[in-house]
C-alpha cells in the first residue's frame, strides 16, 4: 500500500552532517495544492547547550522520544509530498506512530512564536492556515 503523508504523521530522515542519524519530523500540514508539506524535526535536548524553547517535549510525550526534546523551528521545512511518499514506501524514511492532539497543536502554535521560524515557512504555514479555514466553511456559506 503506497503511504499517504498527512497532518499528525511522524517520519525518521537521515540528517546530521554525514546523514547518519535520524530525527523524528512531524508533517504539520495537509497537503497543498502545488503537492508540498510543512514538517519540522524533533532534537534532543543537550545539557548546557542552547535549545530553543519555544516548544519542549519531553521523554513519553511520543513513543519515539526517550530523551527530553525540542521542535528546531529554525530548521523547518518544505517538502515535496512525492518525495514523502517515494522515501517511505522506499525504506529510507521508517514512519511512527503520529503525535497526539495536544503535542501537534503546541508544535504549530510555535511556528509564529518562535523567533528561529525562517520567513518562508511562516508564509507558507499561513497560506495553509487560510487553506484549511476555507475548507472547512461549508461550500453553500463561502462568498
Amino acid at each position: 500500500m503506497t503511504y499517504e503523508p498527512k497532518k499528525k504523521g511522524t517520519v525518521l530522515i537521515p540528517s546530521g552532517p554525514r546523514g547518519d542519524t535520524r530525527h523524528l519530523f512531524v508533517i504539520l500540514t495537509d497537503k497543498c495544492d502545488k503537492g508540498y508539506h510543512l514538517i519540522a524535526n524533533l532534537t534532543t535536548v543537550q545539557p548546557h547547550m542552547y535549545h530553543d524553547p519555544t516548544c519542549e517535549i519531553r521523554a513519553g510525550e511520543h513513543p519515539w522520544v526517550r530523551h527530553d526534546s525540542f521542535i528546531m523551528y529554525g530548521m523547518i521545512e518544505v517538502i515535496k509530498s512525492d518525495k514523502l511518499i517515494d522515501k517511505v514506501d522506499g525504506g529510507e524514511y521508517p514512519t511512527r506512530a503520529d503525535v497526539s492532539d495536544g503535542l501537534f497543536s503546541r508544535i504549530r502554535n510555535g511556528i509564529m512564536k518562535s523567533r528561529h521560524t525562517k520567513q518562508v515557512a511562516r508564509d507558507y504555514y499561513k497560506k495553509q492556515l487560510d487553506a484549511e479555514a476555507n475548507k472547512a466553511v461549508p461550500k453553500d456559506r463561502k462568498k
